[in-house]
């Protein structure tokens, strides 16, 4: 069955960065990779990247898989940006074509970057156009940050993308001005570069000649886990900071989901604590190398075979057999006679994605 929405606006911030980032999905999504087939999605993109960019990277960009050039198909037309304070005007410009009734979903994709009316965009964003509103792909400090975490699961406030001195790249952690390198303790590319994420060596500005959805492409699981554990994080530690003032803090992962057809729902917990979801709640504890889960529903939980999942940023495990959970009893799951260095624990259960930190 195809879904009522299939035809989305992204309304990107920089010209090159996101574009080509979204651009690339579009590519995937044209070669079908994603079931586009069922999903009938048609993707417009603001800008839009040129093509020849999106071709050269191909000789760039460290640890990138080989997949067949294509041509991508480029929307005609150009969508004109309102004026205004950044990223106000990316979503006025967004509920403006909302508005058209062109587009059945319109995503508005921009950063922190100190801009001065973050906190208003992200209001004005709620505000009802058709019975619709304005979706947000949100990255503090900024687009890079999402990248990062598909490399590592990491809370940290970094102050810069890139260091510069007089407008000059000082592309940190390749020592070129060692007297001026951060060694990627202020900005995210040369954090990523100390610990061989991808090249922030290139003379130009990486970021903006390299699609990077390539180098994320094949741990984008890990991005949508990470990704939440940060707005949990962030819940737990600035919860009376408001988002457009968190560092860090990100809702990027949320388009990329959307493209994709991923539906899942990654929620993390924190043990000995009662939740309730949709139609679930639960308590989980953890007690001599066992997962004991309490079902707190008001109807039988029955997890299938495998349902638990123990992950680190590089590995993956799967156990545990069927078991059905009446209502205000407990299961034990055993994990004795495997690998207990993993750091995290995930359940499964229908489209939920239920995680917590191993802190037995």
């Amino acid at each position: 069955m195809g879904e009522t929405n299939n035809t989305i606006l992204i309304i990107c911030e920089g010209e090159k960065t996101e574009p080509l980032f979204f651009n690339a999905i579009r590519d995937r999504l044209l070669d079908n990779k994603y079931n586009n087939e069922a999903r009938n999605i048609k993707l417009t993109i603001a800008p839009e990247p040129l093509v020849e960019s999106d071709e050269k990277q191909d000789t760039k960009i460290k640890h990138k898989p080989k997949r067949k050039k294509r041509k991508t198909k480029k929307v005609e037309g150009i969508i004109p940006i309102e004026d205004g304070q950044p990223p106000l005007r990316w979503v006025k410009t967004a509920q403006r074509e909302l508005m058209t009734g062109a587009y059945d979903e319109v995503w508005a994709v921009f950063d922190n970057d100190n801009h001065p009316a973050r906190k208003e965009a992200l209001l004005e964003a709620k505000r009802d156009i058709n019975g619709k509103i304005v979706n947000i792909a949100y990255s503090s400090l900024s687009f890079e940050y999402y990248l990062l975490i598909h490399f590592e699961r990491i809370y940290r406030p970094f102050t810069k993308t890139d260091c510069k001195q007089k407008g000059k790249f000082i592309r940190c952690g390749t020592n070129l001005y060692p007297d001026k390198d951060c060694n990627g303790n202020i900005c995210i590319n040369g954090y990523a570069q100390i610990n061989n994420f991808w090249n922030n060596s290139n003379n130009e500005n990486t970021k903006q000649t390299i699609n990077t959805f390539s180098l994320i492409e094949n741990k984008l699981e890990i991005g949508f886990e990470n990704a939440s554990w940060i707005r949990f994080k962030s819940d737990c530690f600035q919860n009376k900071i408001q988002i457009s003032d968190r560092n860090p803090y990100l809702s990027t992962d949320k388009i990329v989901k959307r493209l994709i057809g991923n539906d899942y729902a990654y929620l993390w917990i924190n043990l000995n604590t009662k939740y309730e979801f949709k139609k679930i709640g639960i308590s989980v504890k953890i007690e001599d190398n066992q997962i004991k889960i309490i079902n707190l529903s008001n109807r039988t939980i029955i997890f299938p075979d495998n349902s638990i999942s123990a992950l680190t940023n590089n590995k993956r495990y799967k156990f545990g057999n069927k078991q059905v959970v009446i209502v205000d009893k407990e299961i034990v799951i055993d994990f004795s006679n495997y690998i207990i260095d993993y750091d995290i624990f995930q359940i499964t259960y229908k489209n939920f994605k239920i995680m917590f930190e191993n802190k037995a």
